[in-house]
């Protein structure tokens, strides 16, 4: 019982860590997020944040997944009922851009005086988040019955599909050719 309060307790303030994290975050830049910062915020010790995150980039990492996670996983990565695989990617494409922009406009304030461990964490991280919406994306595709999948060449898969769209959509985001045209030769090609 002593065991689960003091879990319940170690629990309790790594969240009011991450919440304090991610207010500065969100008010000046992930680059204003400091060990220091936080615990004064928070009215703990330094030695206290970093007993619940070994170092500065364990915080920003996961103050970024946070972003993202409220951001984007929680309004999108559910499928509406009878939503085609099509309409989901549509959907992603709109909520990947509308995320980023604002990432981009408000949480990478500063990114550039981030020292390069913590940038390359945040990178490594990025991938797996990327393979998340691959998942998912897979997951609607297979879960489609309006794919008229007779017509499909069999090397084509839920995930080759998914992999493509995300490549396309994050190409798009980062300058790229719009997906827009990947999505209507999906219509064509994925239903009859």
């Amino acid at each position: 019982m002593g065991e689960t309060r003091e879990r319940d307790g170690e629990d309790r303030a790594r969240e009011e860590i991450m919440e304090a994290a991610y207010g500065i975050a969100d008010a000046h830049g992930i680059a204003a997020v400091t060990i220091r910062g936080v615990a004064q915020v928070c009215g703990v010790s330094v030695g206290t944040v970093y007993r619940h995150f070994p170092s500065k980039s364990d915080l920003t990492v996961a103050v970024i997944e946070r972003f993202f996670a409220r951001s984007f996983y929680r309004d999108f990565c559910r499928p509406e009922p009878g939503e085609r695989f099509v309409d989901y990617a549509v959907r992603m494409r709109d909520a990947m851009r509308r995320v980023l922009d604002d990432y981009r406009a408000r949480w990478l304030r500063g990114v550039s005086a981030l020292p390069e461990a913590e940038r390359v964490a945040a990178k490594a991280r990025e991938g797996e988040q990327l393979e998340h919406v691959v998942r998912g994306l897979a997951h609607v595709f297979a879960a489609d019955p309006a794919i008229d999948r007779a017509s499909l060449p069999a090397d084509v898969t839920a995930r080759g599909v998914a992999e493509l769209v995300l490549a396309t959509v994050v190409g798009e985001l980062r300058g790229g050719p719009r997906a827009d045209t990947l999505f209507w030769a999906l219509r064509r090609a994925l239903y009859r």
